[in-house]
């Protein structure tokens, strides 16, 4: 699956543009999500939930966890929480994603 993103200001300008692919390994039964942004890329693993998925990753004491769900208009959902350390999560992001004709 192929996923592009697009988030605009109110006057229509781009503030955001990211690209995704998401994948399913026959060897090991696993999904993949990679994504780019602004020259970086990253990988890891995803899970299907119930009306979406996970996914996320870590980078030191950093933990970052997203998910994305289908809600009762058919629009995506995206929550980001963030921990660091052994701080509870925080949501750090928190849209809705409507796809565009």
């Amino acid at each position: 699956m192929l996923i592009e993103g697009t988030a605009r200001n109110p006057d229509g300008k781009i503030v955001f543009q990211a690209l995704a692919t998401v994948s399913y390994d026959d060897s090991t039964s696993v999904y993949r999500f990679r994504s780019y942004n602004d020259g970086r890329y990253l990988e890891t693993e995803l899970e299907v939930i119930p009306k979406g998925f996970t996914w996320g990753f870590e980078a030191g004491p950093l933990k970052v966890s997203n998910s994305m769900r289908l809600n009762e208009k058919v629009e995506w959902v995206e929550v980001t929480e963030s921990s660091y350390g052994a701080a509870p999560p925080r949501k750090s992001v928190e849209m809705v994603l409507k796809r565009q004709p």
